[in-house]
């Protein structure tokens, strides 16, 4: 996944870390981690409720 791609989609739709983790439950630690490309290959569920959190495909983050 691609961190640099989450986190302009992230900031085109205004969504912080805190409200990504509410939506997905996934950590905001893990997203914080996947944005700053420390977590480069992330499970394939997290993957995709992230891209269903932002209305994009799993294709537009990777």
């Amino acid at each position: 996944m691609n961190g640099e791609k989450l986190k302009q989609k992230m900031e085109e739709r205004k969504i912080t870390g805190y409200e990504m983790e509410r939506i997905t439950g996934v950590s905001q630690t893990t997203i914080s981690q996947i944005k700053k490309g420390e977590r480069n290959n992330p499970k394939i569920l997290t993957v995709k409720k992230i891209a269903e959190a932002l209305d994009v495909r799993i294709e537009e983050l990777i």
